[in-house]
């Protein structure tokens, strides 16, 4: 299947780690549902959650100057 999610409006500072960051998230958000055996049971409610946490995460790595030291904290994007 296809879809399509809007990404997050940003100032941007830097995209280093903006990749880095988006996939981290994505494999957090799948061990933090319980989808590490089967990534055909993601449900498209699911997907769309992952990938909405996914595009927050890496929206706020671009918002600040670096790589690692701009990804965020999960405090952040949980508030």
């Amino acid at each position: 299947g296809t879809g399509k999610l809007a990404g997050i409006p940003t100032q941007v500072a830097d995209t280093n780690g903006a990749g880095d960051t988006f996939l981290g998230a994505v494999l957090c958000q799948l061990v933090a549902i319980g989808r590490t055996d089967s990534l055909q049971a993601i449900t498209p409610d699911e997907l769309e959650e992952i990938l909405s946490f996914a595009n927050r995460a890496a929206a706020k790595t671009c918002s600040r100057p670096g790589a690692i030291p701009a990804m965020p904290t999960m405090e952040e994007l949980t508030d």
